[in-house]
């Protein structure tokens, strides 16, 4: 279909028919004297310490006062005329750690607190009494970026902007973006979700008052990171990626006068057109730039708005490997800079490139590349047409090789842990860099940890850089045992010489995935919006819920002349060898077929076990739901997976939501399959279970309480807190969870069986369950207690104590029992790229995958290993019968010298095979066994340790 291109004329007509939305709220700014400040106390402390007090606010108007970082014993109250506090910097033993929360950061155990006070009036003092001492401070000393310390440095103060509160709490509201008007009107859109259906309200900021928001009409219901921009007529243009017809496609739409003009689709290809970008140049022109999917890879792509018209399609990108996230910077003069990261190189770099009027491109710039990771770039122009980038960086080998097997000689790093952030500058031709570092504009004890960076600039000459600072709480026993982390917003401006001490942005508090949006006015102050699901310090994994907040950050440096910039230097870190060859090993299990029964059968490499920084328990170091699907696409290059976070996020409405939707967002036909999926999480008898289904909108299944119980479990948000690895169920939990999943048509697997989320497999159900994960990544090997890769007494003792290992969980025994059960390998948590499940599949799409592994017809492996097992006309899963057991042939093509392959014939070997070379095929004929039904199935050990297990094989002989 023909892109629509509409000149404004026609769709301001169309405005004119359009239904009137005006604004139902209005929110007036906070008045010019009121200043808020946060005093963080207990900085540096190791011991437990009391820091009970009271705060005197003496010639002040008082707003209020909340505690800041504060746990379930600490305790405020006051009056107008001040304010008590009780609470003690705490130092409490910390809770067993396991592989996954080893890789937590090693905070001290005691963590500051403190206030926030909100009061008016510039003249007055506010004067605070601790029992460590006492100090006071005046309003106007305390400057933006300019925070002061007392008590020796235990003590600091610093000012925080005011916010407002656009959202309303029915909603849950996300991905906020912010613009500034020609006239000074400050425009703010954002997605807003409620009762399974996504819409984008807009909201304005006039003459110091908040008006709206505004709903925009006729959208799809399922909508993406919307964008807001004014164009040369004072045109509102909202631009959104959303899902119609089973594919996400641009969109944008004008709105003028209160009223919403025509929708224009600005694309129209069959694979997914996601993450948009709008910005707004001096000439008016507005420049959309996004990431696309053109065949197996997304590229970074571009539209112009400028006549009345959107012009053709430009693509900045056409490389042979996935471009991620652009974003897009008018520079003087005319030219649009793009900037975004590429996986080309096999890790995360960062380009750009310059697009001119009408769609010329200059020579690509590399702005990073080095074998870190290097990604999330932003860019701004400065007033003197030098661009400035800002990009995240982490360690090499980012998603590579992770996990409790491999814990004393890992690859690679977590997908989630520290980041810095790095600024360079193009600048007369040529790369360089600030000698500041932006992590020198936080504490010392705050500088690492950075991430998601975004660059400003207004046109006096000021450079501004936000960014989100990650902050631990560690985990501790007693009361608040959740550990976790929460990422607040913060600004910075340069100076010239350095960043200024870098500005919090109050409630801004949210998950790793959660974006915010800067933009800089003409008087020098700068515009922020950004989300916040308001979650608490004793539970900072934990949403309570999603709102949008917006501020003015005043001007906090001035304008400055020549800025201190220094030739660039490359990192040279130390990277680990990983695989020999996986490109090659990945090419040949894509390019392989199996000819079974007269069906064409490939091979689909997935990961089915896999969380995010959605799922409580851990969080942070599982890295964000967006780093899901750059390490499935990229880092691991997955045919298909899912992620799997506990109960769909914790049971909360709008994670699971959020979840399904990115499902479909990066659903790329023909390169990428992910499956709609969560774990489900209970303990020994009844066993954690990730569920899967081929279609979006299926109830988390919840758990059944036992009736005495109900009352005292929490309702959504959080109702899965008493449940995960909780008993307070009842007897036939089990069998109501297959109830219901033969009904939605779901399935459902066990993993680690043999542990206290495994399960004794006192009941099974062969159209609900169809495999099992016998090797999990995070942890260890399930086969049978002596195989390889399993946990071992005296070597494993730590694991073995916090996993809390039951015998009867083995997959021997349920295959004694007579399940029949086919094998996956997947990952969990923290744990990368040493665990497969291989499927294969006749028809490779989400009904394909699922209906493979019910036919269990699929491996687990841990590497890329190439398995085809095979009975006379049976292949690895089926159950035929037979007057005699057939041959069993096993081809095997391994990524490194296959050093045994053993034949398992009912819990016993009964053959052994030492090829000693990578290709192999083994052949056994079983003269033994008698009638009945008897299984088989093949397991590979190479010489460098690395496992596969074939699906077994049920002979019946009769």
């Amino acid at each position: 279909m023909k892109l629509l291109v509409v000149a404004v004329l026609i769709a301001v007509a169309v405005v004119l028919l359009a239904p009137k939305r005006t604004a139902h709220t209005s929110i007036a700014l906070p008045p010019d004297d009121t200043a808020t400040f946060r005093v963080t106390l207990g900085l540096g402390d190791k011991a437990a310490t009391d820091w009970s007090g009271t705060l005197d606010v003496s010639n002040h108007s008082y707003a209020d006062v909340e505690g800041y970082r504060f746990l379930r014993n600490d305790r405020m109250g006051g009056s107008w005329e001040g304010a008590q506090w009780r609470f003690a910097i705490r130092s409490e033993p910390t809770v067993p750690r396991t592989y996954q929360t080893q890789l937590l950061p090693t905070d001290p155990p005691s963590s500051p607190k403190g206030l926030v006070v909100r009061v008016r009036g510039a003249a007055g003092r506010l004067r605070l009494e601790t029992a460590q001492g006492g100090f006071a401070f005046g309003a106007t000393e305390v400057p933006f970026g300019g925070p002061k310390e007392f008590l020796d440095g235990r003590a600091r103060v610093e000012r925080i902007p005011e916010s407002v509160l656009l959202s309303q709490r029915s909603r849950q509201d996300d991905y906020p973006s912010v613009a500034v008007g020609p006239d000074g009107t400050i425009w703010t859109a954002w997605m807003s979700y409620h009762d399974q259906r996504d819409g984008i309200l807009l909201a304005r900021m006039r003459d110091k008052e908040w008006r709206g928001p505004v709903e925009l009409p006729e959208t799809s219901g399922d909508v993406w990171m919307p964008q807001v921009a004014v164009d040369a007529k004072g045109l509102v243009w909202v631009v959104w990626s959303q899902k119609a017809d089973g594919n996400f496609d641009l969109y944008a739409r004008p709105f003028h006068n209160d009223r919403w003009g025509a929708v224009l689709r600005l694309t129209d290809n069959p694979l997914p057109d996601i993450n948009p970008h709008l910005v707004r140049a001096a000439s008016g022109t507005l420049y959309v730039v996004w990431q696309g999917w053109r065949g197996r890879h997304s590229n970074i792509l571009l539209k112009a708005y400028r006549d009345g018209e959107w012009q053709p399609e430009v693509r900045v990108t056409e490389t042979q490997a996935n471009d991620w996230f652009p974003q897009a910077a008018p520079c003087p003069g005319g030219r649009l800079w793009v900037v975004w990261d590429s996986y080309r190189g096999g890790n995360y770099d960062v380009f750009a490139r310059s697009v001119g009027v009408r769609g010329d491109r200059s020579e690509e710039q590399t702005v990073a590349h080095s074998p870190l990771y290097e990604g999330d770039a932003s860019a701004a122009c400065a007033a003197d047409g030098s661009l400035w980038v800002a990009y995240n960086t982490s360690g090499p080998n980012w998603g590579k090789d992770q996990g409790y097997l491999i814990r004393q000689r890992p690859v690679g790093i977590p997908m989630g842990v520290a980041r810095d952030v790095r600024v360079r500058v193009y600048r007369d031709g040529r790369w360089l860099e600030p000698r500041a570092k932006p992590e020198e504009a936080f504490p010392k004890n705050e500088r690492v940890f950075h991430f998601i960076p975004r660059m400003a600039a207004d046109t006096a000459g000021r450079v501004w850089l936000g960014l989100r600072h990650r902050m631990q709480k560690p985990p501790t026993a007693g009361a608040d045992t959740h550990p976790g982390a929460y990422f607040e917003n913060y600004v910075t401006c340069f100076d010239g010489a350095k960043w200024r001490d870098a500005i919090p942005l109050p409630h801004s508090w949210d998950r790793m995935s959660a974006r915010y949006s800067l933009a800089p006015s003409s008087s020098g102050e700068l515009w922020a919006a950004w989300s916040t699901d308001h979650r608490e310090f004793r539970s900072p994994n934990e949403p309570v819920w999603n709102g949008v907040y917006a501020a003015r950050i005043p001007a906090a440096c001035e304008p400055f002349g020549e800025p201190q910039l220094q030739p660039v230097s490359e990192p040279a870190p130390e990277v680990r060898p990983g695989h020999k060859d996986e490109s090659g090993d990945v090419a040949a299990l894509r390019a392989y077929r199996a000819s079974v029964n007269g069906r064409q059968l490939q091979i689909l490499r997935g990961d089915m076990h896999r969380h995010t920084e959605l799922s409580v328990d851990v969080g942070a170091p599982d890295g964000s739901v967006l780093d899901f699907f750059r390490y499935m696409l990229d880092a691991a290059a997955m045919d298909f997976s899912g992620p799997t976070d506990h109960q769909g996020g914790g049971s909360y409405d709008y994670w699971w939501w959020l979840t399904q939707k990115l499902d479909d967002l990066f659903h790329v036909p023909g390169a990428y399959v992910p499956l709609f999926g969560y774990e489900r999480s209970l303990a020994y008898p009844f066993g954690h279970k990730n569920v899967f289904h081929t279609y979006r909108g299926v109830r988390v299944v919840p758990f059944f309480y036992k009736y005495e119980v109900r009352p005292w479990v929490k309702d959504a948000p959080g109702n899965d807190r008493e449940g995960v690895e909780g008993r307070s169920v009842v007897e036939n939990e089990t069998g109501l969870l297959y109830e219901q999943l033969r009904k939605s048509k779901g399935i459902a697997m066990a993993h680690t069986p043999a542990t206290y989320m495994g399960t004794d497999w006192h009941t099974w159900d062969q159209q609900v369950e169809p495999a099992v994960e016998i090797y999990q990544g995070a942890r260890t090997v399930y086969e049978e207690p002596e195989g390889p890769g399993v946990a071992r007494k005296g070597v494993d003792d730590p694991h073995m104590r916090t996993q809390g290992y039951e015998s009867a969980g083995f997959v021997w025994n349920a295959l004694k029992k007579g399940y029949r059960l086919g094998f996956q390998a997947s990952s969990d948590h923290t744990s990368t790229h040493i665990s497969y499940s291989l499927v294969y599949v006749e028809n490779p799409s989400r009904e394909g995958i699922i209906d493979a592994i019910r036919k269990r017809h699929l491996y687990g492996a841990t590497d890329n290993i190439l398995l085809d097992v095979r009975m006379g006309r049976a292949f690895m899963g089926d159950e035929i019968a037979a007057a005699a057991v057939p041959p069993l042939e096993a081809k095997v093509h391994g990524t490194a010298p296959v050093a045994k392959a053993v034949v398992v014939r009912d819990s016993q070997y009964v053959y052994t095979a030492t090829p000693n070379q990578q290709d192999a095929t083994i052949r056994f004929q079983d003269r033994d066994a008698g009638r009945g039904t008897h299984y088989y199935y093949v397991r590979i050990e190479q010489a460098d340790g690395q496992l596969a297990w074939s699906s077994p094989i049920w002979i019946n002989v009769q």
